[in-house]
């Protein structure tokens, strides 16, 4: 089995990380990494589901995903910064 890697130039081959946009900085600082960041966007406005937002240049690596479709990513890593989206 080979592991996905950061380095990849593929964005189907790089780690796919999930969370949610709670930090705009923190979610920033985050992106400049070398892997895919996958954040929830939905309908309602509601924290944590605002999708990319317009405050920070974020790059091609940050993907918005519709609220309803997070259940069919395929994820190599969840990162949970609060207890809200935890439980």
């Amino acid at each position: 089995m080979q592991l996905p890697s950061v380095n990849d130039q593929n964005p189907e081959k790089r780690i796919k990380i999930f969370t949610w946009h709670i930090h705009g900085t923190y979610l920033y600082y985050l992106s400049l990494g070398d892997y895919e960041i996958y954040i929830p966007k939905s309908k309602e406005a509601k924290p944590g589901y605002v999708g990319l937002g317009t405050t920070f240049p974020f790059g091609k690596n940050v993907h918005e995903v519709d609220e309803e479709k997070v259940k069919d990513l395929e994820l190599d890593c969840i990162l949970f910064q609060t207890k809200t989206n935890y439980l």
